[in-house]
């Protein structure tokens, strides 16, 4: 559309290009935001700062803080100073990133600067935090780190102009149990703010409960909330379902879903998707798939995470045939089913002798060019001919043993064997194309029918399956028939 708008000869106003200079920060496009930003230079139009802030936090978002500084440079070299949303979106990326410590220092320069935080900030903060506790503290260390000089250089440009005394604070917390205490010690900072009662803080602060495994208190924050006159809509439900999930309550999940009419609030597409989730991953499939189908019928779809979660636990269950329509749902939907699901659910068709099953399972997801996975960005054929190879060799050493224990008869001359491992005689692996989609998968089940893995990675050149080797070899002596 802004290209059409720019062929037809019409100029684009600032409003127009703060817009887009927005959306393209906000689906991870930095560089044609700023090539965007540049140009509305160019065009004589002195960026304000809702502009800037747009630009910077994109930059932020994608690590690209460096680009952030000289462009937050230039903004106060323009004169404009950050505000209250200035702040909130690097405190919102950072908080996103897992780099805690910062965003905490970014809010006690805010305050010491005498910037007021208003609600979308105590929202953005308490969420932050509390989405932060489940966490891994190894992996948050990295991350923590991340920003390194760069997060630095911002923080000390922010800090030159608010004129405050040198020593801010240093936050170090090291555990999930001094995450959820800081969490727990913001919310009730929070409770006594002149914003309250506000729906969406009240929603921000059960969700800080349930993430801080405090599921009473959070319903006891439901009352209050309802004895002051706000009414939870279908985003507290989700909190309180998805409480319930973490710790395996489906049944109490369940209960809240039906108790939504009674407080008047309709289900939507986020509280089936993580009601779903919850029974997919307590085993209770045949519910999970009958919300499933209540949902299509209420004009929803579930999401792709729902998705997966639904054919993880079909396969792990060895249900094949709902484990196949599931993955042609997701197909479906123009969604494409994980490599592990996916390899997962083909391995385990061809297991069951089902492979013209798994054959038009993988050609539905080839026309649909669903297919995609790091077997094109290697040497697949070298990969393909190890499965096929071995396939065929298994078959030929199973039918020489059948041989040999029947009548005692000579093994299989030396040509047919030949015959059968160049691929020309394959009746009993019609289905050997479906294969292809399985090498990873194969790796675990050709270990142990020939005593090493397939995958590329773990071979040694020396060793690999040639059609120029002998058929019978010391690595395949070891196969289990």
């Amino acid at each position: 559309m802004f290209m059409k708008m720019l062929e037809g000869g019409v100029d684009p106003d600032h409003i127009f290009y703060v817009t887009m200079i927005n959306t393209y920060s906000r689906n991870g496009q930095p560089i044609e935001a700023h090539q965007l930003f540049d140009k509305m230079i160019e065009q004589g139009m002195r960026p304000n700062s809702h502009a800037y802030t747009a630009l910077i936090s994109g930059l932020v978002k994608k690590n690209m803080i460096g680009k952030g500084c000289l462009y937050l440079d230039r903004m106060l070299e323009d004169g404009l100073m950050p505000n209250t949303v200035f702040y909130t979106s690097l405190i919102n990326q950072f908080l996103r990133k897992k780099e805690i410590g910062f965003a905490l220092r970014l809010v006690d320069l805010m305050e010491k600067s005498q910037i007021d935080c208003d609600v979308v900030t105590h929202i953005t903060l308490v969420s932050g935090v509390c989405k932060n506790i489940t966490w891994n503290k190894d992996r948050w260390y990295g991350a923590h780190r991340k920003s390194g000089k760069a997060g630095e250089m911002l923080f000390h440009l922010l800090h030159r102009k608010a004129l405050v005394p040198q020593n801010d604070i240093q936050i170090s917390i090291s555990s999930h149990e001094k995450l959820k205490f800081f969490a727990l010690k913001l919310i009730q900072k929070i409770k006594y703010t002149t914003f309250m009662p506000n729906l969406y803080l009240y929603n921000c602060i059960i969700s800080g409960l349930c993430w801080s495994d405090r599921m009473q208190d959070a319903y006891d924050h439901l009352d209050l909330m309802e004895r002051e006159g706000v009414r939870p809509n279908e985003v507290t439900f989700t909190i309180l379902i998805g409480g319930h999930n973490r710790f395996g309550e489906s049944d109490r999940a369940i209960g809240l879903f039906n108790e939504m009419n009674a407080h008047g609030c309709v289900p939507d597409k986020n509280v089936y998707d993580t009601l779903i989730k919850g029974l997919g991953k307590t085993g209770r499939l045949l519910d999970a798939l009958s919300l499933a189908h209540l949902m299509h019928k209420r004009g929803f779809s579930p999401s792709k995470a729902s998705y997966e979660i639904l054919l993880s636990a079909l396969c792990a269950s060895q249900l094949s045939i709902l484990a196949t329509r599931i993955c042609k749902d997701i197909l479906a939907h123009n969604f494409a089913p994980c490599r592990y699901n996916r390899n997962w659910l083909l391995c385990m068709l061809c297991k069951e002798n089902k492979l013209n099953e798994a054959y038009m399972l993988h050609d539905i997801m080839l026309q649909r060019g669903k297919f995609v996975d790091e077997i094109t960005e290697r040497d697949s054929f070298s990969v393909v001919l190890d499965i096929i190879y071995t396939c065929h060799v298994t078959a030929v050493l199973k039918l020489w043993v059948t041989e040999q224990r029947s009548d005692q008869r000579s093994p299989i001359p030396k040509e047919e064997i030949e015959m059968q491992k160049r691929g020309e005689v394959v009746h009993a692996w019609s289905g050997v194309r479906c294969l292809v989609a399985l090498a990873t998968p194969l790796n675990a089940t050709m270990t142990h029918l020939v005593g090493k893995p397939i995958g590329k990675k773990h071979r040694d050149p020396d060793e690999q399956f040639r059609v120029s080797e002998p058929l019978v070899s010391s690595t395949l002596v070891s196969v289990d028939l």
